[in-house]
């Protein structure tokens, strides 16, 4: 069983269609007597084994965060340590049963976890906002050695009810699992943002070193030069 985000236009018929089911066996696995409650934005659960999802970025350690909570390791990761504006953010959370045992999560809607960008105390994007979650109690099932991997990339828009933006400095992401056991045991990796470096400007009095035609050159015909400074 995995998640799946119902898109604009889209229908259930659609959904079981694309992943080899039926509407009847969506229904069930969300506790639904019928699709009333399902909308575009939707998070349900959907049976069965999801389309591969890889990470368009070769995972680099040293760029993740790390913490062991309750023989589950957790690892937050992103494509990069720094961001210029509007660049987008990839990330990755890793939730892997490092135990010997079986451990069975309880999740009390079809929320699994929560992604959430904060700059000091300011909220500036959560990836559940203006998403909508089945109130449906589900059981997810993780054996030793077996991960729950969730992607999803932020193109640095803000979502929260103040209208905070985003600003140069340091800025953190946050992972928090769902589930009951869990008590929204969270991780946290920090990444920043930079402004692009403007070239500096050459001092008074000091000589002209490049070149001010981006074409190299000015004629003013074919065989009298106009420009060239050097």
């Amino acid at each position: 069983m995995f998640l799946y985000e119902m898109l604009p236009g889209e229908s259930l018929e659609d959904i079981a269609q694309r992943f080899d089911t039926t509407m009847e066996k969506i229904l069930k696995a969300n506790g639904l007597a019928d699709s009333s409650l399902i909308q575009a934005g939707t998070v349900m659960c959907i049976p069965g084994q999801p389309e591969l999802t890889f990470f368009p970025f070769p995972v680099d350690l040293n760029l993740a965060a790390l913490r062991v909570v309750d023989g589950l390791l957790y690892v937050l990761y992103t494509d990069r340590p720094f961001y210029t504006p509007g660049q987008p953010v990839y990330m990755m959370f890793i939730k892997t049963n490092i135990s010997p045992r079986l451990i069975r999560l309880t999740y009390p809607s079809s929320q699994r976890f929560d992604l959430i960008v904060l700059q000091g105390n300011r909220k500036i994007w959560s990836w559940s906002r203006d998403r909508v979650f089945l109130p449906v109690v589900a059981v997810a099932e993780l054996a030793p050695g077996q991960s729950q991997i969730y992607c999803t990339v932020w193109d640095q828009s803000a979502n929260n009810p103040n209208e905070f933006e985003l600003g140069p400095g340091l800025f953190s992401l946050q992972a928090i699992n769902k589930a009951a056991e869990l008590d929204d045991a969270k991780i946290e990796l920090r990444l920043r943002l930079e402004l692009p470096e403007e070239p500096p400007e050459p001092g008074p009095g000091v000589p002209r070193n490049y070149l001010g035609n981006s074409g190299f050159e000015q004629w003013l015909d074919q065989e009298h030069l106009s420009i060239w400074t050097g």
